[in-house]
């Protein structure tokens, strides 16, 4: 298991699981631009690894900005460039907004619940 704590304004926590058949990538706290450069950094080691399927579970980010959103986007392109599926487990509302309101959460595949997933 990979695990890091980013110590940010906002404070984000992230950790990957692998359990065989998926990676996922949990973040807690404020995804955004204090923690952008860090946040990147641990999932580029992540997606580096080439999971045959990959989560990132967003059920416990507070907030998002844009910069957390695009760190989201380039995950979503790495892995759509190499076939390999990303699936995002919704946040809550508050943290979700910006997804919804620019429509990048149309642009992911999005699961209310991890369940959802195929294959896991």
């Amino acid at each position: 298991m990979l695990s890091r704590m980013l110590m940010t304004p906002g404070q984000l926590e992230w950790s990957a699981t692998d359990d065989g058949r998926c990676m996922t990538v949990s973040l807690r706290g404020e995804l955004d631009l204090a923690a952008k450069d860090e946040t990147e950094a641990g999932l580029r080691q992540v997606l580096q690894r080439d999971p045959a399927v990959m989560v990132i579970d967003l059920r416990e980010v507070t907030f998002m900005d844009c910069c957390g959103m695009s760190t989201l986007i380039e995950a979503h392109r790495f892995r759509r460039t190499r076939g390999r599926p990303l699936y995002f487990v919704r946040g809550p509302l508050g943290a979700h907004r910006v997804l919804a309101l620019t429509g990048v959460d149309d642009l992911l595949v999005m699961v209310d619940d991890p369940e959802q997933i195929p294959g896991i």
